[in-house]
């Protein structure tokens, strides 16, 4: 009853989730058309990355540097890899599914993740005024938890930047690496 009085928690918490998951779709379908690929399995491939790497963001920012930091980085790394397995099975098929290729976008999506934390730590940091609710230390940790989740102006402006952030290099990391787990950049790609 202390964490959430008005029992409206589920449904904002569902909100922040459904926008990280949208952004995370928009950024693998733009990703997945520029590349060629099927857009609808894009789309699905970054929903899935977006929906964790901005749970695990909002989750990150209430814990402090290292436990945030550890946390945003093993959620960064789960999206990815379980986004690039997501792209893989619905593109290739299940049974064909490139473990090492998957890793790798994984490791990329964990740093790039972790970088997002830090920024959005330092914004969250530096305008207590405006996110009093996640800062404030004299709340218990799961009330902390439940403001950064939720749905508000603030949280939205958050789970908007590093929803998009996460997914868009999840999304850019599955078209830098080919299967072979080699960078690759080609500067004529659609110029025929």
């Amino acid at each position: 009853m202390n964490i959430d009085p008005h029992g409206k928690s589920f449904l904002a918490i569902l909100g922040t989730v459904a926008i990280g998951a949208f952004i995370g779709g928009f950024a693998g379908a733009v990703s997945a058309a520029i590349n060629g690929d099927d857009i609808f399995a894009g789309f699905c491939s970054g929903a899935v990355a977006g929906a964790i790497i901005s749970v695990g963001i909002a989750m990150a920012v209430v814990l402090g540097p290292v436990a945030g930091g550890a946390l945003a980085t093993g959620a960064g790394f789960v999206g990815g890899y379980l986004g690039d397995v997501v792209s893989q099975g619905m593109t290739k098929g299940w049974d064909k599914i490139n473990g090492n290729h998957a890793l790798v976008v994984g490791a990329v999506a964990a740093l790039v993740t972790l970088g997002s934390f830090g920024i959005m730590s330092y914004i969250v940091r530096s305008t207590p005024s405006l996110f009093k609710g996640v800062t404030d230390t004299t709340l218990n940790l799961l009330s902390r938890l439940n403001t950064s989740l939720s749905l508000n102006t603030t949280t939205a402006f958050l789970a908007v930047t590093y929803g998009a952030v996460g997914s868009f290099v999840n999304s850019l990391s599955n078209l830098l690496f080919d299967d072979n787990n080699e960078i690759v950049i080609d500067l004529y790609a659609g110029c025929d």
